[in-house]
């Protein structure tokens, strides 16, 4: 989802940051340890005990980035994941973006960030009313190529 309140179910950035893998059967020891590593890389450790809600929005959003890293799932879909991040925290999302791909994920970002679907992705979908128009490399996506994805009608 693009709205990070809409995901939030904790009462602290820790609790919020553990509801995946606790759900998805990962090890305490295991996710515990992966949370303070990606609290510390994304700029939110000491945030632990914070109540989520309490957090901006770029900060909602990279922990609920964090949440999502910490069980690891085999399909990540990220949705407009640049949206409230700032350039460093952007490349920062990319390095674990190609990361996962070098693991051999999948990942399936919906963007209007050209500039970060290029660095991170070499293909480009484009649906128009639900149906596919163009699959394309993103070598050859302009950005003129994408405005007409902002309109409707």
């Amino acid at each position: 989802m693009q709205e990070p309140d809409r995901q939030i179910f904790a009462s602290t950035v820790l609790d919020e940051c553990s509801f995946g893998p606790q759900n998805f059967g990962v090890p305490r020891g295991e996710f515990e340890q992966l949370i303070s590593m990606y609290l510390r890389e994304f700029h939110l450790d000491g945030f632990e005990d914070r109540n989520p809600l309490s957090l901006s929005y770029g900060e909602k959003r990279r922990m609920n980035i964090i949440g999502v890293l910490t069980y690891d799932p085999p399909v990540i879909i990220l949705d407009e994941p640049t949206s409230g991040l700032d350039h460093r925290n952007s490349m920062i999302l990319l390095e674990h973006v190609k990361q996962w791909i070098a693991r051999n994920k999948s990942v399936i970002i919906i963007t209007h960030d050209l500039e970060f679907a290029r660095a991170a992705c070499h293909r480009a979908v484009f649906i128009d009313k639900g149906r596919i128009v163009r699959d394309a490399s993103l070598k050859g996506v302009s950005d003129k190529d994408v405005i007409p994805l902002y309109t409707t009608g």
